[in-house]
């Protein structure tokens, strides 16, 4: 995956600051259980805002994803709106008491690299049983008298 960076070398100054972003991902593919999906003309677009003790991101992710129908096994697209959100907080630095106990996501230096929010944010969306049309009737056989 091509890395959607944030820069938070300015944000990181100025408490309650927030900042625009914006990036694009052309094609991106997971493999998961065996199976390739294809992900393309990812955009993801957000802010960023220094609540004092973090960074919060928030955002969404829009673009295209191919699957195949678990009922009749033909490719279909589906297009995306995924939101996402997270804190995180830099290497070093003192966490909060009520998060210490939370899955964390940090940073180090002035960047942030949204790769894994927006890999785990792709995957949650994912249907398990992805189904092309509410009519597919799945493969049906025919029986020739």
């Amino acid at each position: 995956m091509t890395a959607v960076i944030i820069d938070v070398g300015e944000l990181r100054k100025v408490k309650s600051r927030s900042e625009g972003f914006l990036g694009s991902v052309p094609n991106y593919s997971l493999d998961i259980s065996g199976q390739k999906i294809t992900f393309r003309d990812l955009t993801v677009e957000g802010e960023a805002t220094n609540t004092g003790e973090g960074i919060y991101v928030r955002g969404k992710i829009t673009g295209e994803v191919s699957l195949i129908c678990s009922l009749c096994l033909k490719n279909f697209s589906v297009n995306l709106d995924v939101p996402f959100a997270e804190n995180f907080y830099r290497v070093g630095e003192d966490i909060p008491q009520d998060m210490k106990d939370e899955p964390l996501q940090f940073y180090s230096g002035e960047e942030i690299d949204l790769s894994g929010i927006i890999r785990e944010a792709l995957q949650l969306m994912l249907p398990m049983k992805p189904v092309c049309r509410s009519e597919c009737r799945g493969r049906v056989l025919t029986v020739w008298l």
